[in-house]
């Protein structure tokens, strides 16, 4: 009753949005090249409208030219933006961008007109080519590196491996905060803005990413109407007009030359302080905390009106029938039955949340090492998708275990104990009167029924991968045991403990690709191997050569079986993942020998054997033969 008395009384106070982004009524524009004029503008954010932003702001940003504002913290040059860009509405007066007030445009097509470049950059954990083409929908290829190219992001995405189609991370957490910030600035310059909104992009940057990022802010500032919210003022000593803020209003504006001139001026001491230091504006961002109400202060006895002086009066007549002594021995029995009931109660929550607790850490052991083992009869494929990567496995073993284990721990002692209760208030409410508690199942079948069906959307919403929620409780419990069922019943496709299949037998190590076409499963546009043809015979040797990339450590990959070919055939005495892995690692075996024969020693055997099985490998003999030679020789002489 409480929560829903709240949200009453916050609908009540609820207002309209005054500004509608998809409204058609005003004029469409397809492209702004005009004077931004703040025309002696007042403004007060709606939830502190006492406290005044912008106090008759006057400025002008000549199109085509840099607009720089500077100030204190709190002065409201990021006001300034946030206004241009519609968040909020003037309190009076008005923007006017080509003499037209801004109200007057369409909002959508006036957003789509400017673009942003913030202090911490937007990095979503995609591609960069889809980071850039956020900014503008339907941006071609050609569109998309002219704007790297004039943020200077060309360059190093070029470097990447994948280039632009290299996966960026959460929140760009690949990236440096320099690259974030350039191609933060290339998706605004995709859609050819015509004014440019720079706020305090370079702030967060060391020296040297903030050199390379304000070359490429300067450069996407010419020929285009820009405002710079500026922190470091040795950005904007090129700008052609400067405006200081103060306490929301113009205290001074011109050239930096000419402010540097001005004696005693607000700019210059400014300049001058950073020459020597860093500016601290933490004091300037102390939140100030009203006092309580002079009503909160009053105890709460004070407040409550369900004890009058009469009823006190009745309390203390209560206790005149009892003797002193009598009062006394009460008290304490009462004390220490109080007392005792505590103590017991102590106890059984202990042995409650003991027994639960090592029951669910036993049976979170048991899920991951099912999970685990699980894991290691997955084929190769199942790897190399992003959601199956060793990080998103770690979080799944980290947080679903953990919700697991919750659930069966201290949450499953909750709901025992519930049950338990309300079965032990039904049956006593039965044995004293049946009929109010019948009537008690009335409004509890109803939270029963809300409950159940909350539960029942929230876990619909977690089989969605496009939806996000937060799912607490025992929805997450639930979500996450799915998750580990999901994988205890895959069969994998390739399985490499199988028992299935033939056994090896008279095994000689022809191998033949025949028109073999490979792709991998989560790369389906690029073809690996395309029928490719290779005969191999017992005892050659054989070597792959070519780029990166040509297929040269696939073709091994399919012989041990990590994958299975798309089409056409492998053909091969090896039937079987597992025994084939094993004859390929035996030749290994054979292999290693023949490399690290100055190591000898190490096999207890007399240097004339191993200078027979050397002769044997360069005459490419079969290493099955090799293998029974060096244990006939071993036997002959006796070592």
């Amino acid at each position: 009753m409480g929560f829903g008395i709240n949200d009453i009384l916050v609908g009540n106070e609820a207002r309209i949005n005054e500004v509608d982004i998809w409204t058609e009524n005003t004029e469409s524009i397809d492209n702004i090249n005009g004077d931004i004029k703040f025309d002696s503008v007042n403004f007060s954010y709606p939830s502190r409208k006492e406290a005044s932003v912008l106090h008759n702001l006057s400025l002008i940003a000549r199109a085509g030219q840099t607009t720089a504002l500077v100030g204190s913290s709190g002065c409201g040059k990021s006001t300034c933006i946030s206004l241009l860009l519609r968040y909020y509405e003037p309190s009076s007066n008005r923007i006017t961008i080509n003499g037209r007030a801004i109200t007057d445009y369409n909002i959508k097509h006036l957003r789509q007109n400017i673009g942003v470049v913030s202090q911490e950059p937007i990095v979503f954990g995609v591609s960069i080519y889809e980071n850039i083409r956020f900014g503008k929908v339907n941006a071609t290829q050609a569109e998309i590196e002219q704007a790297a190219q004039q943020a200077n992001a060309h360059d190093f995405i070029m470097q990447l491996p994948n280039k632009y189609e290299t996966i960026v991370g959460e929140r760009g957490i690949l990236l440096s905060g320099g690259e974030k910030q350039r191609i933060a600035l290339a998706r605004a310059l995709v859609k050819q803005p015509t004014i440019l909104l720079l706020d305090e992009a370079t702030s967060a940057l060391d020296i040297v990413s903030e050199k390379i990022v304000q070359e490429a802010l300067n450069r996407a500032c010419e020929d285009r109407t820009a405002i710079v919210v500026a922190h470091r003022l040795t950005t904007i000593q090129n700008a052609h007009q400067i405006y200081v803020l103060d306490n929301g209003t113009v205290i001074e504006q011109g050239t930096h030359e000419t402010l540097m001139a001005t004696q005693d001026g607000k700019y210059q001491a400014m300049v001058k302080l950073q020459q020597i230091e860093k500016i601290d504006d933490d004091m300037d961002n102390m939140i100030s905390i009203e006092k309580p109400v002079e009503e909160d202060k009053k105890p709460i006895f004070e407040q409550s009106r369900l004890l009058s002086d009469s009823k006190i009066v009745d309390v203390e007549k209560g206790f005149q029938y009892c003797s002193i002594p009598t009062q006394r021995h009460q008290v304490l029995i009462n004390s220490l039955l109080v007392l005792l009931l505590g103590v017991i109660l102590l106890v059984l929550r202990f042995i409650q949340h003991a027994a639960f607790a090592i029951s669910g850490s036993k049976l979170t052991q048991r899920i991951c090492s099912k999970f685990f083992a699980c894991l290691l009869h997955q084929e190769i494929a199942y790897f190399d998708r992003p959601e199956n990567s060793s990080g998103a496995i770690s979080v799944r073993l980290s947080s679903d275990a953990s919700a697991i284990r919750d659930m069966i721990g201290a949450r499953l002692g909750f709901i025992c104990e519930a049950i338990a209760l309300w079965v032990f208030g039904t049956l006593l409410g039965c044995f004293v009167s049946w009929q109010l508690t019948m009537i008690t199942f009335c409004p509890l079948f109803i939270l029963v029924s809300i409950l159940y069906a909350n539960m029942s959307i929230n876990m619909r919403l977690n089989k969605k991968p496009d939806q996000i929620i937060v799912s607490t409780g025992i929805n997450s419990s639930v979500a996450a045991a799915e998750a580990f069922f999901d994988l205890f019943d895959r069969k994998p496709v390739i399985d490499n403990i199988s028992n299935e299949g033939q056994d090896l037998v008279d095994f000689r190590g022809e191998i033949q690709f025949d028109q073999v076409k490979f792709i991998y499963p989560t790369r389906p546009r690029s073809i690996i191997l395309n029928e490719f043809q290779l005969n191999i015979k017992p005892g050659q040797r054989v070597a792959l050569v070519g780029a990166s990339g040509c297929g040269k450590s696939t073709t091994i990959q399919l012989l041990e079986r990590f994958y299975d070919v798309t089409s056409g055939q492998i053909k091969t005495l090896i039937s079987l993942c597992h025994d084939r892995r094993a004859s390929l690692a035996e030749i290994l075996q054979i292999v290693g020998l023949r490399l690290d024969l100055h190591d000898y020693a190490g096999y207890n055997l007399p240097k004339e054997i191993l200078q027979q099985a050397t002769h044997l490998i360069l005459r490419q003999r079969q290493p099955k033969y090799i293998i029974n030679m060096l244990n006939a020789m071993k036997e002959d002489s006796g070592v």
